[in-house]
């Protein structure tokens, strides 16, 4: 199994260990869901990707030299995990937004799961995804 794999098997099994423990409680059925759905298909993105172009998933670990991105990716892995403890507060502890009922839950689901797709779908077609640096190393904007 490819250490990218494993890495992002680690990620999404980290954020729902980070979400449960802050909301107190697993009958959560939704976050599940949410939870679930964001590993098959960040992982599954991932392998397809590996497969289709040998060398993406390990590119997306140790990015192009030159790559001088210092702000959004320490500041974007803060947020990767404040966000579900946050979200764990709300939901199971202290309760401080008003319930909301199922069918606004599936909604937010489902508008989830098309940004994912969106997402998925760019990682896999963009030939330009795989190389950030590309254009400053040719010259070319």
């Amino acid at each position: 199994m490819p250490k990218v794999v494993m890495v992002s098997i680690v990620f999404y099994a980290f954020s729902a260990l980070v979400y449960f423990p802050s909301a107190g409680r697993c009958d959560l059925p939704l976050a599940w869901c949410y939870f679930a759905l964001n590993a098959v298909l960040g992982i599954g993105t991932v392998a397809i990707g590996d497969v289709r172009s040998p060398g993406f998933a390990s590119e997306r670990l140790k990015p192009a030299p030159g790559e001088q991105d210092r702000v959004f990716k320490p500041a974007g892995t803060l947020c990767s995990f404040t966000v579900p403890v946050l979200a764990g507060l709300v939901a199971g502890r202290f309760h401080w937004q008003p319930v909301v009922s199922w069918r606004l839950q599936f909604v937010a689901l489902a508008i989830d799961l098309l940004g994912l797709l969106l997402i998925c779908w760019a990682m896999l077609t963009n030939a330009f995804f795989r190389r950030p640096c590309a254009c400053s190393r040719t010259g070319a904007r």
